[in-house]
């Protein structure tokens, strides 16, 4: 049995009936819609630019708290999430636990082969500088 959120197959399969096979979660697309609205709004390029320099903002915070990034080298370095590194001895699993008990911050933790050598934060969004600096 084949899993969909929505399917303009199986609407027009059964649209002859007057009938519809499942009803979708409107309140998501509705949702959809104003993101895509905000979207048109800002503009897809100053939004680039806007996840650019926060990124930028969040890399040279890194380096002034004397961590390092996860990518090595620029050209790896990512405008939507940097994952960087804990020292040795420290679950990064602690370091988000921590950051979210005190600070309510979400920082995101290491996957798979990171997994407790990360922490990830995000810069991707609804996002602006004030937001980073929390």
């Amino acid at each position: 049995h084949r899993r969909c959120y929505f399917s303009f197959e199986d609407m027009i399969r059964v649209n002859d009936t007057g009938y519809f096979p499942y009803t979708p979660a409107t309140q998501l697309l509705r949702g959809l819609r104003a993101s895509l609205d905000l979207i048109a709004a800002e503009g897809l390029e100053n939004i680039f630019a806007r996840h650019h320099r926060l990124a930028g903002g969040v890399r040279k915070a890194v380096d002034a708290w004397g961590l390092k990034l996860c990518a090595k080298t620029p050209q790896w370095h990512s405008d939507t999430v940097s994952a960087i590194l804990v020292p040795e001895g420290i679950d990064s699993a602690n370091v988000v636990k921590r950051a979210y008990g005190t600070y309510q911050t979400s920082l995101g933790g290491g996957l798979n082969k990171v997994a407790g050598k990360v922490f990830r934060i995000g810069h991707l969004g609804w996002l602006n500088e004030v937001m980073v600096l929390a």
